[in-house]
């Protein structure tokens, strides 16, 4: 599933790499079961313009109650106060 949402604050700031690494936390936190849970780490992000890629760890509560390590990659498109992007979360 594709995550769509509206960033505040941001006003009229090209996109840049902290502003992906964030947008990346909210997609991957929304693909988590327990986002509240979710301890982002080794994040940066590449790209240009509106189109960036993020990576990164995050260590995060799974269903058993256990903490679990993941590795994620996360691409990100940015149209004026909106983003949307996609991840893929992969077990260490």
């Amino acid at each position: 599933p594709v995550l769509a949402a509206t960033l505040t604050g941001c006003g009229d700031d090209a996109p840049d790499e902290a502003l992906a690494v964030t947008s990346c936390e909210s997609i991957v936190k929304d693909k988590l079961r327990d986002p509240s849970s979710a301890e982002f780490s080794d994040q940066s992000a590449t790209g240009s313009g509106n189109e960036w890629t993020s990576t990164g760890t995050v260590r995060a509560r799974n269903g058993f109650g256990g903490m679990v390590v993941m590795s994620y990659e996360c691409d990100v498109t940015f149209d004026g106060d909106e983003f949307t992007g996609s991840a893929d979360i992969t077990a260490e």
